[in-house]
């Protein structure tokens, strides 16, 4: 029987909000310490290409699915 609260994935997404209003996405773990290597793709491929919220997390989030599913 599926549980009501599921077991929580070793990485997932967290949004930050940035002093001037900004939101980007974040990598991390499951203590929710940022992963480095993603979140080394994410500023420097994403980010920087001035990527919007929405699109920060379309592209973000197939990373977070390949690390879980290789955690498995």
């Amino acid at each position: 029987m599926p549980t009501l609260y599921p077991k929580p994935r070793p990485w997932r997404l967290k949004t930050h909000e940035m002093l001037p209003g900004e939101r980007i996405v974040t990598v991390v773990d499951r203590v929710g310490m940022p992963v480095w290597r993603p979140n080394l793709f994410h500023a420097y491929e994403v980010r920087d290409a001035d990527r919007a919220y929405g699109t920060q997390k379309r592209k973000m989030s197939p990373i977070v699915i390949a690390f879980n599913w290789a955690a498995e």
